[in-house]
């Protein structure tokens, strides 16, 4: 399986029946948010084609013959209807299936956007197909069944790749070149299921309604109208996913291109980096258990050689010293030696000589030193008080 394949989240099934069991399992994954994407587009036209039918089905004789021109004109409306609805359907359907294959969020308005975006492309193909598959199966059956199947991607191509009516109907008759079969035998299995649930609600509807032809007329078109809606995810699913198998087989392209060049938001993933290895324990550093170095260990430093006596040759090739090729002689790192820090015990006391000089401090202005007699002749070291003048030429006394 190519690369391209493995980008989608079906991983590229190429049986029909791979396809057919990736569809219901995409579906039942994300059924209520692919209803939720191509109801406001499928259900108008069934509810319009619906009824359009049912009047044509009332007004029309058990001979198989119509009573009047408007109930014609009613099933050809009820059938171009219907059939707009199915292929509005996948056209909105292609971008709410290609966002839940890659795990995107599905946004049901864009999906509806997307189509009325491309609404005149989407017309022009799906009434292409119509017109020219059903003059095929009228005329000759195989060769509106070949055109059918060339076109079977057509309204996926229209939305994703934004491109015109005739440009979608090349293009799908392009990517379905040589899977003709397959998509075809995966679109009988699927139809083979919608019938099989559709069938007993039709017979049961026929039984209680069968003596009141209105009734059973209304009564059948509901229940077809309910499957119908409730089974075209499966089926919108399954075009969807041979579009992305068709893109990554013949373009080589992944389901996660496809998205990102619609405009789908797509989550960046990181790529796998390589594992990062745990660092060998260095010289002179401590390893710790979890793989983290710690802080360095120095080694103790070593005390001086004392210088010896020059040897001779002889000597040195006796000393068992490495050889010039041994790695052993290769210089080792070495961590540079650091002195122990001297503690305030082991320091040397300062003489006082070295002690800085200290001047002594000076007397302020208005004290005086000197020593006066005293009566008895003893000394005394009492400071004679001045009188100190203001400004005002009153004198006051100086407070010590």
């Amino acid at each position: 399986m190519s690369d391209a394949r493995r980008g989608t989240a079906y991983g590229g099934p190429a049986r029909a029946v791979d396809l057919v069991r990736a569809s219901f399992r995409l579906s039942s994954r994300h059924y209520k948010a692919l209803l939720s994407a191509i109801a406001p587009v499928f259900v108008p036209c069934i509810v319009v084609g619906g009824v359009a039918l049912g009047y044509w089905r009332a007004n029309t004789t058990s001979a198989g013959a119509t009573r009047s021109g408007v109930a014609t004109v009613a099933e050809i409306v009820g059938y171009v209807a219907v059939v707009l609805g199915g292929f509005f359907a996948q056209a909105a359907g292609a971008r709410a299936v290609t966002a839940a294959s890659i795990g995107a969020p599905i946004d049901w308005r864009a999906s509806t956007r997307s189509v009325g975006v491309q609404w005149n492309a989407v017309a022009g193909a799906a009434l292409a197909i119509d017109v020219f598959a059903t003059l095929g199966l009228v005329l000759f059956i195989v060769p509106g069944v070949l055109l059918w199947l060339a076109w079977f991607v057509a309204m996926p191509v229209t939305v994703m790749e934004r491109v015109d009516a005739r440009t979608a109907l090349r293009r799908s008759a392009s990517l379905v070149t040589g899977r003709r079969w397959t998509i075809l035998g995966a679109f009988l299995l699927v139809e083979l299921v919608v019938v099989a649930c559709s069938v007993p609600f039709a017979a049961l509807a026929a039984v209680v309604f069968a003596h009141h032809h209105h009734a059973q007329v209304i009564a059948e078109q509901l229940t077809g109208f309910v499957v119908s809606v409730l089974l075209t995810p499966v089926q919108v699913v399954l075009v969807v996913l041979v579009y992305l198998d068709l893109r990554a087989g013949h373009d080589q392209v992944s389901a996660v291109e496809v998205a990102r060049y619609a405009g789908i938001a797509v989550a960046r993933t990181k790529s796998p980096s390589a594992p990062r290895a745990t660092p060998e324990p260095s010289e002179g550093r401590l390893q710790q258990p979890g793989g983290h170095q710690a802080f360095p260990r120095y080694p103790t430093p070593s005390t001086p050689e004392t210088p010896s006596s020059p040897q001779t040759p002889s000597s040195t090739a006796t000393s068992g010293a490495p050889e010039p090729g041994d790695p052993e002689a290769a210089p080792q790192p070495t961590w540079p030696a650091i002195s122990p820090k001297p503690s305030a015990q082991s320091r040397p006391l300062e003489s006082p000589a070295a002690w800085p000089a200290i001047s002594p401090k000076p007397d302020p202005p208005h004290r005086r030193t000197d020593v006066r007699p005293a009566p008895h002749g003893e000394a005394t070291t009492e400071p004679h008080r001045e009188a100190s003048r203001e400004p005002g030429g009153s004198s006051a006394p100086s407070i010590e």
